[in-house]
C-alpha cells in the first residue's frame, strides 16, 4: 500500500503553485541540476558567514568560511557556495511552495553546488542528501527567505524547506512538493519534473475521466515517494495507492505511466 501524502503543517492541505502548462522536455544538463539557490532578504549581509551556520551541522569548512567563495564537505562530498551571477537573484523558479513573490523582491542570492567529480562518481541520492544537509544550514541562517532546487525548477520558503527536508532525512516521506515539482501537460496528464535526476525516469499520471487535477497531484506525490524508495521501473506492475485504489504502472521511454488498473 502506497501512502504518505505530503501536506502543509499549518493548513493540512497541499501547498504550492502548479501551472497548467505543457510539461517541457527532460533536462539533460545533469550536473547543473544538483544546484540549490538560497535567497536572502535585502537587509541581510549577502553571502553568509558559514562558520556559524555549520557549527552544529557536522559539516567541514574548507577555508575560513567567510570569503566570497566557500568550500564545504558534507558526508565526504565537496560543495561550493558562491554568489549567484548578476541577475539570477531576480530569476524566480516557476514552481513555488510556500514562497510568495514578495520574498524575492530585492533579495540577494547564493548558489550551492557539488563538485563535478562527485556528481559523476556518486549515486544521485547520496549527492542530494548531502546537498540538502548544507542547504538546511543555509535555510536556518538569519535573513534566508527561500531555497531553490534546480532539478525541479522550484523555490520553497525557508521554513517549509527546513520542515519537509528534515522530516525526510529523518525517515519521513520524500518532499515531492519541492525536490520535485509537477505540471499538467496538454492532454491533462500530471507530469513530474526532477524525479529523473534520482531514478532516470519522470512520472506521468495519465488523465482519467472524472478525476480532478488535485487528485492526480496527490496520487503523484504518493507515487513519487514510492519510486524514490524503490528506484527505476523496468517492467509493468500493479500497485495499490492508499485512498485511490489500484493502478497500473508501466515504463514508457523516459517516463513511467501511471493509470487506474483495468483489473481493479
Amino acid at each position: 500500500m502506497i501512502g504518505g501524502l505530503q501536506e502543509s503543517a499549518e493548513t493540512g492541505r497541499d501547498i504550492g503553485i502548479m501551472s497548467d502548462i505543457a510539461a517541457s522536455g527532460i533536462d539533460t544538463d545533469r550536473s547543473g541540476r544538483f544546484r540549490f539557490t538560497a535567497w536572502f532578504a535585502p537587509d541581510s549581509a549577502g553571502i553568509p558567514d558559514m562558520s556559524e551556520a555549520v557549527r552544529d551541522a557536522d559539516l567541514v569548512i574548507v577555508g575560513d568560511g567567510a570569503t566570497a567563495d566557500i568550500g564545504l564537505i558534507a558526508d565526504g562530498l565537496d560543495f561550493a557556495i558562491s554568489p549567484a551571477p548578476v541577475g539570477d537573484a531576480g530569476s524566480v523558479p516557476a514552481m513555488r511552495f510556500d514562497a510568495p513573490d514578495h520574498l524575492f523582491e530585492g533579495a540577494s542570492a547564493v548558489r550551492l553546488a557539488p563538485s563535478l567529480p562527485d556528481v559523476g562518481d556518486e549515486a544521485p541520492m547520496a549527492v542530494i542528501r548531502a546537498a540538502c544537509r548544507v542547504a538546511l544550514a543555509l535555510a536556518a541562517m538569519p535573513g534566508c527567505v527561500a531555497i531553490g532546487w534546480a532539478a525541479a525548477d522550484s523555490a520553497m520558503g525557508s521554513g517549509y524547506f527546513g520542515r519537509t527536508v528534515r522530516h525526510w532525512l529523518a525517515g519521513g516521506p520524500f518532499p515531492a512538493l519541492g525536490l520535485t515539482s509537477m505540471a499538467l501537460d496538454e492532454e491533462g496528464n500530471m507530469v513530474s519534473r526532477g524525479l529523473n535526476l534520482i531514478i532516470g525516469q519522470e512520472l506521468r499520471v495519465l488523465a482519467a475521466p472524472g478525476q480532478a487535477s488535485a487528485d492526480r497531484a496527490r496520487i503523484a506525490i504518493r507515487m513519487i515517494d514510492h519510486l524514490v524508495r524503490h528506484g527505476t521501473v523496468h517492467e509493468a506492475e500493479v500497485v495499490e495507492i492508499e485512498g485511490y485504489g489500484t493502478f497500473a504502472i508501466e515504463p514508457a521511454g523516459d517516463f513511467i505511466n501511471l493509470a487506474p488498473s483495468p483489473f481493479a
